[in-house]
């Protein structure tokens, strides 16, 4: 089994790459001069469905990590996603609802990452 400094970098490295990446793709969204998502930003959410996929089966895998409260970031992450998802294929031209989503979304985030830095 890994050690705990191993998984804790892990999973800190993953859901910073999520958290950061939400980010970028959130403040790119919500920019009044930004009419599309771009090609690259698509991409980048494939990336973060991937991560979310890979942390969700590490975690499920590990006994000693499962009291993280991944599941509810996940459950969050999923849902900011589907919402920004939604606005990259034009299935919603309305960005109103993105703010909540993100805040919803960020305070798992900060939940789950105080929970890792607890190992």
């Amino acid at each position: 089994m890994p050690n705990k400094q191993k998984i804790k970098s892990y999973l800190n490295e993953k859901v910073e790459f999520i958290n950061e990446t939400f980010d970028d793709l959130y403040q790119n969204e919500i920019n009044p001069n930004n009419k599309d998502i771009s090609k690259s930003e698509i991409i980048l959410l494939s990336e973060i469905f991937s991560t979310l996929e890979a942390v969700d089966g590490f975690v499920s895998t590990h006994d000693d990590v499962e009291n993280l409260e991944f599941k509810s970031f996940a459950q969050e992450a999923r849902k900011f996603y589907d919402e920004l998802a939604k606005v990259a294929s034009d299935e919603s031209k309305d960005k109103s609802h993105l703010g909540e989503a993100f805040e919803s979304y960020l305070n798992k985030y900060e939940d789950v990452v105080a929970k890792i830095n607890e190992l």
